[in-house]
């Protein structure tokens, strides 16, 4: 477990230097020292004071196969922003193959619009795979929904 630790600890520590670390950890200079080495292991309190520091479980940083909670939020935005360009992209070019001019604004409004749908649809919303599989589906409710509206009434494209 002391491996684990020491292995936790520098992830935590990043560039940082040894002394600055110390100090956003609320611990001396030689205390840290002391763990970094692997000479001392902290007490619960200063643990779990180093643990909610940086946003990670006590479990995690004395190396519990736990995901640290930064990594699940960076995973989680990561892969909502991967479905977000996905449904940027497939709105993007459903406009332009219908040849209709789409400002930026305008696309952050239509992605706003469409992407609860697609997470509604599908089985498992944080799969980048299965969103990928239902851009078909958007892509074709996208360019129905540019059909109706081009020959609605009142669009400049069909008389009344």
């Amino acid at each position: 477990m002391t491996t684990r630790f020491l292995e936790r600890l520098r992830v935590l520590q990043g560039d940082a230097s040894d002394a600055e670390f110390a100090r956003r950890c609320g611990v001396k200079y030689t205390t840290m020292k002391n763990y970094l080495t692997g000479r001392n292991l902290p007490p619960l309190d200063v643990a779990g004071h180093i643990a909610a520091t940086y946003g990670v479980s006590i479990d995690w940083l004395f190396g519990l196969d736990v995901p640290s909670p930064n990594t699940r939020s960076t995973q989680v935005v990561e892969t909502i922003g991967e479905i977000i360009k996905l449904v940027g992209d497939t709105i993007a070019a459903s406009y332009r193959d219908a040849k209709v001019k789409l400002p930026g604004v305008s696309l952050v409004s239509e992605i706003a619009r469409y992407y609860p749908d697609l997470i509604e649809r599908m089985e498992e919303p944080g799969d980048v795979n299965e969103a990928k599989a239902l851009m078909p589906w958007l892509e074709n409710r996208i360019r129905k929904e540019l059909h109706e509206a081009a020959a609605a009434p009142g669009t400049g494209k069909r008389s009344a």
